[in-house]
């Protein structure tokens, strides 16, 4: 990018230790008085200029070493630590292969909700009770295996209480409340005499006044320790972390699109709600693809991930996944076809030999070799 090292700062606000990197700018924001790009420039983030909102947005999940080298020049943080504010931290274990450039203008590419980065770059969810005690976010909000908060033992909201739109950091600093536009009235147009045009302002609404649904289910906090002992493995075991988030991932796009409300029998009522609503639109669309079905509304549902890991948690932790995946799946008949099209989609050729076994059953030995096929890959 060609940034010199920018001047030390005289007073900065530090991290919190799980901190976004975009919260931490952002809080040094409203401290100094500036703007994002003027505050992130100042940080060593980068350059101010006419694109700073995307660069900054993309800097938010990848930073290079060398702008680690720049914000330590700029507030004396060391380059290890400020690594730890962006998805990095999860190299390890939760980013697949297609991990982004040197070039640190490059965004981590957000293949999906559940897709190979395992990440969901343009919303957020968020712990209400944390977002009243200090007003920032966690870097891991931002990853869809993040569905409670250890701490307060609740569950995550991705929506704003007040207008129901997707919590976005994009849109703005989140320190001033919710950044969704709503439709606010209407005025005369100027362009149009004699007619109106709608105007929309900023929510603003205070986001930790969302309601926090308690976690009581004990299956959903050891799914939730679970998924987060990957995510924090340590490099050395990283390999055989991701395979064990990736064979997850697999067993969560079944559960959802094969589950039913007596999977989550002893679930939270509020996590069976949810669930039922979605797969009563689900079944209405017998091929649907599952995360099509999941809807652009609410990119990020805490709840419904969290009812997909609870019955995936009890498949791969289970001694006979067979014997757990069965009462899963359809009973054999005219509804094959649509396990093999669910399969097909969920990548799971990429999971554990065992799960490839299960598929080959579950859909039949023609149309695995079939999807086998499709991705160049060897039957099992």
């Amino acid at each position: 990018m060609g940034i010199g090292m920018p001047r030390r700062m005289a007073l900065v606000q530090l991290p919190l230790p799980d901190e976004a990197l975009l919260s931490w700018v952002d809080h040094n924001t409203a401290a100094l008085g500036l703007t994002r790009s003027r505050t992130a420039a100042a940080l060593g983030l980068m350059a101010a200029g006419p694109s700073t909102g995307s660069q900054l947005q993309n800097l938010t999940h990848w930073i290079s070493d060398a702008t680690a080298a720049r914000i330590q020049a700029a507030t004396g943080i060391q380059p290890a630590a400020s690594l730890r504010l962006t998805l990095r931290r999860y190299q390890p274990a939760a980013l697949g292969a297609d991990v982004p450039s040197p070039d640190e203008l490059r965004p981590v590419s957000p293949q999906g909700m559940l897709s190979r980065q395992f990440v969901y770059r343009q919303f957020i969810a968020y712990c209400p009770t944390c977002v009243r005690e200090h007003g920032r976010w966690s870097i891991d909000w931002h990853l869809p295996w993040t569905f409670t908060c250890p701490r307060h033992h609740c569950y995550l909201t991705g929506v704003c209480p007040a207008c129901q739109n997707a919590v976005a950091p994009r849109r703005g600093p989140l320190t001033s409340g919710c950044t969704a536009l709503i439709q606010a009235g209407s005025r005369p147009s100027r362009s149009h005499p004699g007619h109106t045009e709608g105007y929309s302002r900023r929510c603003g609404a205070d986001l930790g006044t969302a309601r926090a649904i308690a976690v009581e289910d004990t299956r959903v906090s050891a799914a939730q320790q679970y998924v987060n002992g990957l995510l924090d493995a340590p490099a050395h075991c990283g390999a055989a972390a991701r395979q064990a988030l990736t064979d997850l991932r697999t067993m969560v796009a079944v559960a959802l699109r094969f589950g039913r409300l007596e999977h989550l029998e002893d679930a939270d009522p509020a996590v069976r709600r949810r669930f039922g609503k979605f797969a009563t639109r689900r079944d209405g669309l017998p091929y649907a693809y599952v995360y099509g079905v999941w809807g652009t509304k609410d990119p990020f549902d805490p709840l419904l991930m969290a009812a997909g890991v609870r019955i995936a948690h009890h498949m791969v932790t289970s001694a006979d996944p067979s014997a757990v995946l069965a009462p899963v799946l359809p009973s054999d008949g005219p509804q094959r076809r649509e396990r093999s099209f669910a399969f097909d989609r969920t990548d799971w050729v990429r999971a554990s030999p065992r799960y490839a076994q299960l598929a080959r059953r579950a859909i039949g030995i023609g149309a695995y070799e079939a999807i086998a096929r499709k991705v160049h890959r060897p039957a099992q």
